[in-house]
């Protein structure tokens, strides 16, 4: 998911333009609703939000590879992992 954080900071320093900003903050939209992006997260939120989930551990993620995930890597992208 898109670091909320990560993406103002680069817009406001004018690294990154208003479109690129809006499409990672809002989610690239192609008609299907699940394209949407339904809330934003840094990684203090999101790391709260997993633990009250009942996860433990949670941690920023290391991009090790895992069977059967592929996932796109790029300073934007938020990742975590914990254990439930």
């Amino acid at each position: 998911m898109p670091d909320i954080r990560a993406l103002a900071k680069r817009w406001l320093m004018g690294q990154i333009d208003w479109f690129t900003y809006c499409v990672n903050l809002y989610g690239p939209y192609q008609g299907h609703e699940t394209d949407r992006h339904r809330w934003g997260y840094d990684y203090d939120a999101l790391r709260l939000t997993i633990l009250e989930a009942g996860f433990m551990n949670v941690q920023p993620y290391d991009w090790a590879p895992v069977d059967g995930m592929e996932c796109p890597r790029d300073w934007w992208i938020l990742g975590v992992r914990g254990v439930k």
